[in-house]
């Protein structure tokens, strides 16, 4: 499972507008927690993730979350190839 992709996350300025979009091209549902105006999605034969608003106005990006078995060698990896850490 090392490497593997466990869950994925998109989010933007208009949440409902993003489900919709993925909807219409992949014919994803989504369970909206309305609190947070957060969809789940459990694609068919996929990995699972969440469609939901940002947290920083008028920002919007992908992420994805993966499974790494030594998490300080997977930086240094990243590091050693140009990536930087940021949190």
């Amino acid at each position: 499972m090392n490497g593997s992709i466990h869950w994925f996350e998109v989010v933007g300025t208009d949440a409902e507008a993003l489900r919709g979009f993925y909807k219409g091209l992949f014919g994803w549902d989504f369970n909206v927690v309305p609190e947070m105006n957060y969809g789940l999605a459990a694609p068919k034969d996929s990995i699972p993730g969440g469609v939901g608003p940002s947290p920083v106005p008028g920002a919007g990006w992908t992420t994805f979350y993966v499974v790494v078995e030594k998490l300080e060698d997977s930086i240094a990896q990243a590091e050693a190839a140009g990536g930087r850490v940021l949190v």
